[in-house]
């Protein structure tokens, strides 16, 4: 009886790769268009989701201890910011991305949601604990790098309302330099690497919280940074919208992943597709698979 060759996923990877990038256009999107959506959060939630979060008390009251518990426990003093920044001081220079994606997201939802000033007063310690770790200072550079550019991003749309404007200017920059290191240390932003890697689970998929996050602000930076702003977003965007999205829709269809099952999970991120739905005006990217 015939039986058909397999396909290994490196293979697999690599064919997929050619014909997308024989299809892709050449040059990058005109995402100075990019219908981005105004106001503050607009990152992952609308009215709606905020609504329906805040009719679910018991499921509040558990995150507002959780993160007491475990990213405001050395004070309760809204003032006392020399605390504060010494406490989230270690939580700026993780070794693994996820963290920096968890602390930001605790203390911003806690902050909007739960309407917990202790949370609002550690999260801008926070960012600005973020800003001053730079990727040349902190301990594990590209972990540091794809972690600080999604919790910039985070931090920046939950808390929009209580940032001082300097701290807003600083975090726009931050989001720059940060995305910057990521596309030219680690070349994270490069055409083609849509089909498994830290740019394809990690990389685009984070720096487009950060990017898309300040983008109505954006025209407020220098003529160099607006430029450097746009170019980076537009790679980001045609790796999500013209590679990643249209891999994950072909190889997962069927439930599989190309890299085995260990790696389905934890290499199809969700968070690109909640920007592009909640944020942005553009047509969805969520399909059937």
């Amino acid at each position: 009886m015939y039986m058909a060759p397999s396909i290994n996923g490196p293979l697999l990877a690599l064919l997929m790769t050619s014909l997308l990038i024989a299809s892709a256009d050449e040059t990058l999107p005109n995402v100075r268009q990019l219908k981005v959506r105004s106001g503050h959060p607009i990152i992952f939630v609308d009215a709606d989701v905020i609504a329906e979060a805040r009719a679910r008390p018991e499921d509040c009251a558990w995150l507002a201890d959780m993160v007491k518990r475990y990213r405001m426990s050395k004070t309760d003093d809204l003032d006392d910011v020399a605390i504060m920044r010494e406490e989230v001081k270690p939580f700026a220079d993780w070794t693994h991305p996820g963290e920096y994606i968890k602390t930001s997201m605790w203390y911003g939802i806690d902050a909007y949601v739960n309407q917990d000033e202790l949370a609002v007063a550690y999260g801008r310690q926070y960012l600005l604990a973020l800003i001053d770790n730079t990727v040349e200072t902190a301990r594990s550079p590209e972990t540091h790098a794809l972690g600080k550019v999604f919790a910039l991003g985070a931090l920046y749309d939950w808390l929009y309302d209580r940032l001082d404007e300097e701290t807003k200017h600083q975090t726009r920059l931050a989001v720059v330099a940060t995305a910057d290191a990521l596309d030219t240390r680690w070349h994270m932003f490069d055409e083609g690497r849509w089909v498994g890697g830290h740019a394809a689970c990690w990389g685009n998929p984070y720096a487009i919280v950060g990017l898309v996050a300040i983008f109505t602000d954006i025209g407020q930076e220098s003529p160099e940074t607006q430029a450097r702003y746009f170019e980076l977003l537009g790679k980001v965007v045609r790796n999500i919208r013209d590679g990643i999205a249209p891999v994950h829709e072909w190889v997962c269809r069927d439930g599989g992943y190309h890299m085995g099952w260990d790696y389905g999970t934890c290499y199809t991120p969700m968070w690109q597709y909640l920007v592009w739905e909640f944020a942005t005006d553009e047509p969805s990217l969520f399909k059937d698979w």
